[in-house]
């Protein structure tokens, strides 16, 4: 981020605070600033909330009052004198307390400036946008509207530094590098391990962390393969709406709360804690109406969505829809083996990690074999791994297939790769790791094999 960053101002000859301001805009791309602004230089200013032209001067300045002139000596010239402004806020004397503006000249005290982004920290900005979002307290004199420019992470640090609130806004900072970033995304693992998986684009799907959690970047939910994300989203609300109702004796317990954001390119699950139907996003700051999904304005380039005392207009039918979820008898069939796969991922995950160790162990007293050798047992492991999901999620795929002769055909597929991977499982869960070792090339071949089979079967 700080590379970036710092890439991003010398090419357009700023400081890194406005740099910062440009590239969020433009998620974390500098390829996509690079065009936007070939196009349209001020518009891309003004929705980054920077002033324009841009210059190579930090754009937030902290002055204090004027010092007492030596006899006999001039002031320089870049020392203002303020010792008889009033801040516009609290009406005290600015050269008492200290002052600081940006680019567009709206003048306040330090006290009030702190205040006012402490509040919007603490509380959240007034727009209702991210604590990222926190704009000049100032009003522009021709209009009297609400001062368009964005305090950046360097003017926050010169007013808060070595403060809690600070440490919050910062995490923010660093946390929206990959959460408004389309070549990061934060691992969806809900032990919350904490990392960011790094991706060529947003059309990549499956992905892999460090943590050993599998994922679909497309969706931040667990890898669904074959599955498509719209039918693993309904199959999760279906199994969610059965435990429901099973632990509620009938009732369901569903609390139809979070709808994702309906811009395409966003999709983030969001959550109504008011009353009030029009919501900003605080991830692409489009503006939508939670009835019926009409979306629009922030970087959309579409009108802003009616108001929704307006709402008269079909529901988006792109929007929040998901298959339609019905029990019809099945359910219990699909969903016991769903299961059954699932659990038996889980266990070999864990004697992967006993085969980690066992294979350490190996490596430290037999020296004829190497690292490079023994690696394949990890990777036999990790091949299980996916399988097992894979398998779990094609009977998933099997109970949404409702043309009978083309579940037939998929369950055939389904049933040869199945007595693949059992085979598999045998061989790798069932013999000591010295055993592999010693059939290396076997394995190695059966891996090659199954492999093909799996990306065979993760296309249908």
């Amino acid at each position: 981020q700080d590379d970036l960053i710092r890439d991003c101002a010398n090419e357009f000859k700023t400081d890194l605070g406005t740099a910062s301001l440009l590239l969020r805009n433009s998620r974390w791309s500098l390829k996509q600033l690079r065009s936007s602004m070939s196009l349209n230089p001020k518009k891309v200013c003004i929705a980054s909330g920077v002033w324009f032209p841009i210059s190579e001067s930090d754009s937030f300045r902290i002055t204090v009052a004027r010092p007492e002139k030596p006899a006999g000596e001039e002031y320089p010239s870049d020392i203002a004198d303020i010792s008889r402004l009033e801040c516009s806020i609290c009406l005290e004397s600015i050269g008492d307390l200290g002052g600081a503006s940006m680019e567009c000249g709206h003048l306040f005290c330090l006290p009030c400036w702190r205040g006012h982004v402490k509040a919007s920290i603490y509380n959240g900005p007034s727009s209702g946008n991210s604590i990222l979002d926190i704009h000049c307290p100032g009003q522009n004199s021709s209009d009297g509207s609400l001062c368009a420019l964005l305090l950046n992470y360097e003017a926050v640090e010169a007013l808060l530094a070595g403060e809690k609130s600070y440490s919050i806004y910062l995490s923010s900072f660093v946390r929206s590098f990959v959460g408004d970033n389309t070549t990061f995304s934060w691992c969806p693992n809900p032990a919350a391990c904490g990392r960011a998986i790094a991706h060529d684009d947003a059309s990549f799907a499956n992905a892999k962390c460090f943590c050993g959690y599998f994922c679909c970047m497309l969706c931040k939910r667990t890898f669904h393969s074959p599955v498509s994300c719209k039918l693993a989203v309904s199959w999760e609300q279906g199994v969610e709406k059965y435990l429901e109702k099973k632990k509620a004796g009938g009732e369901s317990g569903v609390v139809e709360n979070v709808k994702p954001c309906p811009n395409p390119d966003c999709n983030i699950p969001t959550t109504k804690t008011s009353g009030c139907m029009h919501l900003v996003c605080a991830h692409c700051k489009c503006e939508w109406c939670w009835q019926c999904g009409n979306y629009g304005g922030g970087n959309t380039n579409r009108q802003r969505p009616h108001h929704v005392y307006n709402c008269n207009e079909p529901r988006n039918e792109n929007w929040n829809s998901i298959a339609p979820f019905e029990d019809d008898g099945r359910f219990n069939f699909y969903y016991e083996r769903f299961l059954n796969h699932t659990e038996a991922q889980k266990l070999a995950d864990s004697k992967r990690k006993s085969a980690k160790k066992k294979t350490e162990n190996i490596l430290s007293n037999f020296h004829t074999i190497t690292s490079s050798e023994a690696e394949f047992v990890a990777e036999a492991y990790e091949l299980l791994i996916v399988c097992r999901n894979v398998l779990a999620w094609t009977y998933v795929s099997a109970y949404f297939i409702r043309v009978e002769t083309d579940r037939i055909r998929f369950q055939y597929i389904q049933g040869e790769f199945e007595r693949y991977v059992e085979d598999f499982s045998r061989t790798v869960e069932e013999n000591d790791v010295m055993y592999l070792l010693q059939h290396r090339l076997d394995i190695t071949n059966t891996t090659k094999a199954l492999t093909k089979f799996l990306g065979n079967i993760m296309r249908q």
